[in-house]
């Protein structure tokens, strides 16, 4: 299965997708999840990414009203600060959703990333023939790629031109390494600006090194922040609260929902930047 996607989370990603489709996705928002390419939603879902952002805002809101007219008897204000939180985060929730679909092909598709690259080199080497490479790739059941192979191969029969087709491929294809190969390697192959050696397989084990580097770095400040804000800013909170008196029924209610959207905003900012380095635009 190309995409490792629990079915819950899929039958939701569905109903979304169908939400998008009518008037819920009018709102012509762009707000959200910008850092995944619009081709995505396009390709898999068949809608735009406007459309699921305005489909977003318009079923956050409506769960927040329905919360708002079912708990207004109890006190006007805190109903409205919990509509606000439920509000915040069934937003949070559904970005979850969408993003860690999107992460979840992108993830698979760097996975094969440097067995492509590999077999790309191997068979233009060896036949000197862009057309019988883009073939084998098409042929290969590579998650998303073979697809991609398959239509850069009819429109290569169409007569466009080879270097266009792959500089549209790397651009559109999920995987980072991928595109730098296509671009930095495969391209000067092809203008016979380069020419195949061990060079290049030590350049991409060296720059594949320095961004695990860097995505360590990354991986480390994320959870300090992280570890902040789910655990030691509810447990101040909480303790600061205790100590100067002013638990009530209210904030026994409201507090859990606060630190709910907190994880919630920390799980985003923990993930922010995976798109970057798993192959995202």
């Amino acid at each position: 299965m190309m995409y490792n996607h629990s079915l819950k989370g899929k039958k939701f990603l569905d109903f979304l997708c169908k939400c998008a489709k009518t008037k819920l996705g009018q709102l012509n928002s762009d707000c959200f999840l910008k850092d995944i390419p619009n081709d995505f939603f396009l390709e898999k879902y068949s809608v735009s990414r406007k459309k699921i952002s305005s489909a977003i805002i318009s079923l956050s809101s409506f769960i927040s009203i329905v919360v708002f007219f079912s708990t207004i008897f109890f006190d006007v204000f805190a109903t409205l600060l919990i509509s606000i939180v439920v509000f915040l985060g069934a937003i949070l929730y559904i970005l979850r959703q969408v993003r860690k679909d999107y992460l979840t092909e992108r993830m698979l598709v760097e996975q094969f990333s440097d067995f492509i690259s590999n077999e790309m080199l191997l068979v233009f080497s060896s036949t000197k023939s862009i057309r019988l490479t883009i073939e084998y790739l098409s042929n290969g059941s590579y998650p998303v790629i073979s697809k991609m192979a398959s239509l850069m191969l009819k429109e290569l029969n169409l007569g466009k031109q080879p270097e266009d087709l792959l500089n549209q491929f790397a651009y559109k294809q999920p995987s980072e390494s991928l595109r730098e190969f296509v671009i930095e390697i495969f391209i000067p192959l092809l203008r016979g600006q380069l020419y195949p050696k061990s060079s290049i397989k030590f350049e991409s084990q060296w720059r594949l090194h320095t961004k695990f580097d860097s995505y360590l770095s990354q991986l480390e400040g994320k959870l300090s922040l992280f570890l902040g804000i789910t655990t030691i800013i509810p447990i101040t909170i909480s303790m600061l609260l205790v100590i100067l008196g002013f638990l009530n029924m209210f904030l026994v209610i409201f507090l859990p929902l606060i630190f709910f959207v907190l994880d919630l905003i920390a799980i985003e900012i923990f993930n922010s930047g995976k798109t970057t380095l798993l192959g995202g635009n």
